[in-house]
């Protein structure tokens, strides 16, 4: 009973107040749109993430990373990603950066069919989208979800 009371706390709790499903940072710099589109690939595969799409004309990347282990995923049939997805823009003469940091759980069932969730972004995560933006020198101003 007990956990039946915590489990409804929780949920009434992201009800009322949303769920912060991801978390958004954004800089800017005097660098060219393409210069930074360069630098932040190259940062994002330092990282280790894999780089799922990049379109250098639209300014867009969109790259993930597994956070568990190959044995827990193994053992417990469920993989976790960090996923960052990067926009460069241009803005009032100078070039404007946006990360976007979010966290997803993958499940498998018996039957192998997956499904894949999105949870609170991770630690690291967010750590990382902030150290993306930090190599440009400007100010990082995170954006509050409403």
């Amino acid at each position: 009973m007990k956990h039946l009371n915590l489990f409804f706390a929780a949920v009434s709790v992201c009800l009322f107040t949303g769920c912060i499903t991801q978390k958004t940072f954004v800089t800017s710099s005097r660098d060219s749109k393409d210069k930074i589109f360069d630098a932040l690939q190259s940062t994002i595969a330092q990282k280790n993430y894999n780089i799922l799409d990049a379109n250098k004309g639209a300014g867009f990347i969109r790259a993930e990373k597994a956070t568990l282990s190959a044995a827990l995923r193994f053992m417990s049939g469920m993989e976790n990603y960090d996923q960052l997805q990067v926009t460069v823009f241009n803005q009032n003469g100078a070039s404007g950066v946006r990360v976007q940091a979010m966290s997803f759980q993958e499940k498998t069932n018996g039957y192998g069919v997956r499904s894949r969730e999105t949870t609170a972004p991770s630690e690291e995560v967010a750590r990382d989208a902030q150290e993306l933006l930090r190599q440009f020198g400007g100010e990082v101003s995170e954006l509050k979800q409403e």
